[in-house]
């Protein structure tokens, strides 16, 4: 009978307990004459098993009375029994597929009439794609910036034309004063008529209507009627102007300045004041059937005395 190795023996006094405790007598010489068959085919299935048993071999033999006093218990040690080999021993890790090489002989697959023309093309469209240039954060931030500055110019350029465009309505100082008829007009020996909205006077003369603006011509001062003396007085500085507008005597470099009277018949204009070498001439004395427009827009400079 071959040596046992410690584990051997350890399992076979293992055995012999149970086998006591059974009331049965174990023979480990019956067990001893296993068939190598047996062991061979577990072998050859699972080779590692010689390697756990060479490992189990190599581990230190455990002190009698440790195995005894730390045997399992006797379910246990039957469930062990009871476990076949192959059960026991791990399953050996399955082999990797061996790649199967592509033959030499094997024939190329053809590729399809329009496989180069897509590919050329795709290339085509990456080559075109990367040529383009992009704009980067500053750049886009750059012209962004310049973009709405020019905008706000733009805005504040026609603001401010608008804002110094004159748009005035008629009936307004800046617009167009439409007196009716010439019938209207006072008498030529009466008093000048003033009218403060449009801020002149209306004078009715031999060689027709005036209109003359209510600044002074020195310090733009409000001038008044003085019906004592018939004639324009500045309360400011003393200037004095006769009823058509002329300067008589004062600081004022020049006479009254007069608005345009226009004659219009029949929605035409057939007369107006005109500033000539000679001072301010009037439109003339209109038709009864003439209707009168003051400009107060178009204002004529007096004659200068000096």
């Amino acid at each position: 009978m071959a040596e046992l190795s410690p584990a051997e023996k350890w399992i076979q006094e293992a055995k012999r307990r149970v086998a006591e405790r059974k009331g049965e007598t174990y023979d480990p010489e019956s067990e001893a004459a296993a068939p190598v068959a047996v062991e061979e085919a577990t072998v050859a299935k699972n080779p590692v098993s010689t390697t756990s048993s060479e490992a189990i071999s190599s581990e230190p033999p455990p002190v009698e009375e440790t195995a005894s006093s730390q045997a399992p218990p006797e379910e246990e040690i039957v469930e062990t029994e009871s476990v076949p080999a192959e059960v026991v021993t791990p399953p050996s890790a399955p082999a990797a597929p061996t790649p199967v090489a592509a033959s030499a002989t094997s024939p190329a697959v053809p590729a399809s009439p329009g496989t180069a023309a897509e590919t050329a093309g795709t290339e085509e469209e990456t080559y075109l794609r990367t040529n383009v240039r992009k704009l980067n954060r500053r750049e886009f931030l750059a012209y962004s910036w310049s973009a709405a500055i020019g905008i706000v110019a733009v805005q504040q350029l026609v603001a401010t034309g608008l804002f110094m465009y004159p748009r005035f309505k008629a009936g307004e100082f800046g617009g167009d004063f439409f007196l009716g008829a010439a019938t209207a007009l006072p008498d030529m020996s009466a008093s000048p008529q003033g009218d403060p909205i449009g801020k002149f006077w209306i004078v009715n003369t031999e060689q027709g209507p005036r209109a003359l603006y209510m600044v002074c011509t020195h310090l733009g001062c409000l001038y008044k009627w003085v019906e004592a003396n018939r004639r324009f007085e500045c309360p400011c500085h003393g200037s004095k102007f006769t009823r058509e507008g002329e300067y008589i005597e004062g600081p004022a470099p020049r006479g009254l300045d007069q608005f345009v009277v226009e004659i219009q018949e029949g929605g035409a204009v057939v007369a107006s004041t005109e500033s000539t070498a000679d001072g301010i001439q009037p439109p003339g004395v209109p038709s009864d059937s003439a209707e009168i427009v003051i400009k107060t827009g178009r204002r004529i400079q007096g004659p200068s005395h000096s």
